[in-house]
């Protein structure tokens, strides 16, 4: 009898070594790392990558824009989220914001970033003061949050190149591919029109409230019309590194079109007594307030959605030359960027 228990004893403890066994197993396979691999970014940095990427934050607003154009549902918080949500539907809903690494609003929220659990950081835009500060920059914010970054250079005679980095980057090489080949054909486009441009028109764009901040040449956010071959009459930044100007000085310089962001500034321009009454552009009601459905189709944020402001400024300033239905580009655009079906109804031009 005693040998019997002996026996079913053996047998219940060889039973318990083995699950433990197989458990210890599972822990170990369980914890092996991510499969990883070498991206290298546009500063020239090699970063170790998730092998397939699930969860991914943007480092500033300029990469906020292009990712929810990529793969939305990947993203675990935005730098900001937009003011009008509905065209994700409910992919934005409960998402966290964690502000942005660069720029004059720097504001990243660290822990948030960490708690959010993103697998990769991606920044993306132009390249701020030099390649090595740059990387300098995203390396010790790589080192401090423990989460690799990897910069995708952007501007916007690149952004076919941008959405090939991307679509490689995310393994999503056929939603990267249909996105890029839009932005060559906006691109292409936007070449052919000037080359057929023969008297080259000028124009005054600003963002501020009362109409009096132009943006001058060379600037990040006039990309549309130089693309154009257009004359921006403002030369560069006026005085102290500002871009404020006098209505005596755009009066003076008398521009043929006046773009505006602002719908205070678009008011106050086009008002019967307004101080800018006496500009041509008023006259020949050439002044435009720049459509914003999402973001603005010209520098709101300066991103891609300039793509479509290509087709819109074309149109508006050399329609014999562009022929372009704007509302139907419109709608091509925001169905293939955002897969979202445009109204008419929504397209104030």
């Amino acid at each position: 009898m005693k040998n019997l228990k002996k026996s079913a004893l053996c047998v219940a403890l060889l039973c318990f070594l083995s699950i433990g066994l197989l458990f210890a197993q599972g822990q170990k396979i369980s914890q092996d790392p991510i499969k990883t691999r070498t991206f290298v970014d546009d500063l020239g940095r090699e970063i170790e990558v998730p092998e397939k990427i699930t969860k991914l934050a943007p480092a500033g607003n300029p990469a906020n824009v292009v990712l929810l154009t990529i793969r939305p549902e990947l993203m675990v918080g935005l730098s900001e989220k937009p003011a009008d949500t509905h065209y994700f539907g409910d992919k934005l809903n409960g998402i966290p914001e964690f502000g942005a690494f660069y720029g004059k609003k720097a504001n990243l929220n660290k822990e948030a970033v960490i708690n959010a659990a993103p697998q990769i950081i991606i920044d993306i835009g132009e390249i701020k003061g030099s390649t090595s500060d740059m990387s300098a920059d995203l390396n010790n914010l790589q080192k401090t949050l423990g989460i690799p970054i990897v910069f995708v250079e952007n501007y916007l005679k690149n952004s076919a190149q941008t959405y090939r980095t991307l679509g490689t980057l995310l393994k999503e090489e056929k939603r990267g591919e249909e996105l890029a080949l839009y932005s060559e054909e906006a691109i292409a486009f936007a070449n052919k029109v000037r080359s057929q441009i023969k008297n080259p028109k000028t124009y005054y764009f600003s963002e501020s409230a009362d109409g009096l901040e132009g943006l001058p040449k060379n600037s990040f956010k006039v990309e549309v019309f130089e693309l154009l071959g257009a004359n921006n009459i403002v030369e560069k930044s006026i005085s102290n590194g500002s871009n404020q100007i006098s209505l005596e000085q755009i009066l003076l310089k008398d521009p043929d079109y006046v773009f505006l962001s602002d719908p205070q500034a678009f008011k106050l321009v086009t008002s019967p007594n307004s101080p800018w009454r006496h500009l041509n552009a008023v006259k020949n009601k050439h002044v435009y307030l720049v459509p914003k459905n999402l973001y603005g189709w010209i520098a709101d944020p300066p991103s891609i959605n300039r793509l479509l402001g290509i087709y819109y400024v074309a149109g508006i300033m050399y329609p014999e030359i562009a022929k372009v239905d704007i509302r139907e580009e419109a709608k091509k655009y925001y169905k293939l960027f955002y897969n979202y079906n445009l109204e008419d109804s929504e397209i104030k031009l």
